[in-house]
């Protein structure tokens, strides 16, 4: 039986005024069950009314095999969905493209993160996680965030 996950956060690779500006938090499970993913705090301001959605997703790691990226480990042949947008996403974030690969296939979940931050940039961050917690209040934020699992070094809720 798997343990049910224990997220912290290890790094916030937003803005670190989480809530005003948004916040990009890579969280780890320590238990080590399950794998490293986003959560994404978007804040919308729209004639002074913020609208805050949270977004979450896994960091799937990938592979780079004979010049492909996958992120499929059971078919390493069959390329990333986005994989067409390479070139793109590296020259969007001022890196190349071995560079980008790299990240993507990093073990290390906030440099893999670095990598699909650009993809949900580039497609939206909606296409990673099409069902957000929506209309969330300022204080369920302030709740959330003032928790000890996302207490990252540089975070400031």
């Amino acid at each position: 039986m798997n343990a049910q996950p224990k997220w912290k956060a290890i790094a916030n690779i937003g803005d670190v005024g989480v809530l005003d500006y948004g916040a990009i938090f890579v969280l780890v499970d320590t238990t080590g069950q399950y794998d490293p993913e986003i959560e994404w705090l978007d804040v919308e301001d729209d004639d002074g009314k913020r609208r805050y959605t949270v977004y979450r997703f896994t960091l799937d790691p990938c592979t780079w095999i004979n010049g492909i990226l996958s992120d499929n480990p059971f078919h390493p042949d069959q390329p990333a969905w986005f994989s067409a947008h390479l070139a793109t996403l590296a020259r969007n974030s001022d890196m190349s493209v071995a560079e980008l690969v790299a990240l993507f296939c990093s073990d290390d979940p906030v440099k893999r993160a670095l990598a699909w931050r650009e993809v949900a940039l580039y497609q939206g961050v909606n296409c990673l996680d099409p069902d957000p917690l929506t209309q969330l209040k300022l204080w369920e934020l302030k709740r959330r965030y003032r928790t000890k699992k996302f207490r990252a070094e540089g975070t400031h809720v």
